[in-house]
């Protein structure tokens, strides 16, 4: 079932009946995994609507909040109408967080969805740093609060960081490929994170690789972390290159959809394996061993 056009009066029926079935026994606080990416075009909003969707169809509530408010596009990889108010507007005080979810996904792994949007000119876009971080903070928490698990998509880079670790997040996952200048980005991240003082877990996906090169490459990121940082970067695993990625964003309808039995798919079910709180401390089927060696990852005091 994906987002239901909400000009049709069986879509809103359908609509209202899977939000009241996701939000039933709701928890307090949710769980939170934010992700970020290295830097744009590494993947980022494929593994975050790819897990999200994992963890639905292994049975558990989730929500999704693309929180890029500046290229929002994960109703792009959903298939979702660009209808109704979003994350901008719950920002903004002008909709309910209630009002900006939908129903998403393929039937069997419905996830509810709040999806980016642009915030209201003279309300959120004055905010300052401070407010904007509370209000993310509250945004997510209100929104999350109707399943068990918020899975929150962040802008890439800095952005990413400051929007990650407004979060709270139980889990911040920053995504990178395995290329020097995303590598650079994902150790800024990481940094970034680090200084935030997320008290959550804090670990690497490698996009686009092949489980040799996303194993030094978590490694090497895992070992500057460690000497520069004083901070454990995990290793939650990775995706390989795949072409129904690709296919799938063209087609506007989730890798787990379009190809459920692809490589790719295959290992968006090992991430979210790795994540999933209710299985903490399990290894995703996928997952890179960290392992260290030399990096070229800044070495003069981590700056």
């Amino acid at each position: 079932m994906s987002g239901a056009l909400l000009g049709d009066p069986a879509a809103r029926h359908d609509q209202a009946a899977g939000l009241r079935r996701l939000v039933a026994g709701r928890r307090t606080r949710p769980v939170v995994i934010a992700v970020a990416g290295a830097k744009g075009g590494v993947g980022k909003t494929v593994v975050a609507v790819g897990v999200a969707l994992a963890l639905a169809e292994a049975g558990r509530r989730v929500v999704l909040v693309d929180a890029d408010l500046g290229a929002a596009n994960a109703d792009l990889h959903l298939g979702v109408p660009a209808a109704g108010p979003g994350l901008g507007e719950v920002l903004s005080g002008t909709a309910r967080p209630e009002d900006a979810l939908v129903l998403a996904g393929p039937e069997g792994s419905e996830i509810l969805f709040c999806p980016g949007s642009v915030p209201v000119p003279g309300r959120s876009t004055e905010m300052g740093p401070e407010r904007l971080r509370e209000g993310l903070a509250a945004a997510v928490r209100a929104l999350g609060s109707r399943g068990e698990i918020c899975v929150v998509d962040t802008p890439a880079g800095s952005a990413g960081a400051f929007v990650a670790a407004a979060t709270d997040p139980d889990t911040a996952v920053i995504v990178t490929t395995p290329e020097p200048p995303a590598v650079l980005e994902a150790y800024a991240t990481a940094k970034a994170l680090a200084r935030a003082g997320i008290a959550g877990r804090l670990g690497i996906v490698v996009n686009q690789a092949g489980p040799a090169e996303a194993a030094r490459t978590a490694g090497r990121l895992a070992e500057v972390a460690r000497r520069f940082l004083g901070t454990t970067l995990e290793s939650f695993g990775h995706v390989p290159p795949d072409p129904a990625v690709a296919a799938a964003v063209r087609e506007g309808v989730p890798v787990l959809r379009a190809a459920p039995r692809s490589h790719a798919a295959h290992a968006l079910r090992g991430l979210a394996l790795a994540l999933d709180p209710l299985g903490a401390g399990r290894a995703s089927p996928t997952a890179a061993p960290v392992r260290g060696g030399r990096t070229e990852v800044p070495t003069n005091g981590g700056e």
